[in-house]
C-alpha cells in the first residue's frame, strides 16, 4: 500500500530537509516539470507499510486504529 504526497517549496534546500524528514518512508519522488509560480511542487511516493504509528501534526486527528 502507498500514500502520495505533493510537496510545495521554494528552494531546493526546502525539499531536500522535507525528504530527509520523510526518511525511509519514501520510495520515490519526482519535481514537476512545469514550475510556475512562487512555489516548487514536487511529488512523492511513500510506503504506507514503513508509516508505523507516527502520531498526526494536528491533536486529535483520529488514525485508523484509533477510531
Amino acid at each position: 500500500m502507498s500514500a502520495k504526497v505533493t510537496i510545495s517549496y521554494e528552494r531546493t534546500e526546502e525539499l531536500r530537509a522535507v525528504l530527509d524528514r520523510l526518511g525511509p518512508m519514501v520510495r520515490s519522488y519526482k519535481v514537476a516539470k512545469m514550475q510556475r509560480g512562487r512555489f516548487k511542487k514536487a511529488y512523492a511516493d511513500l510506503d504506507a507499510d514503513k508509516l508505523g504509528r507516527y502520531r498526526p501534526v494536528a491533536p486529535g486527528f483520529p488514525l485508523k486504529n484509533d477510531v
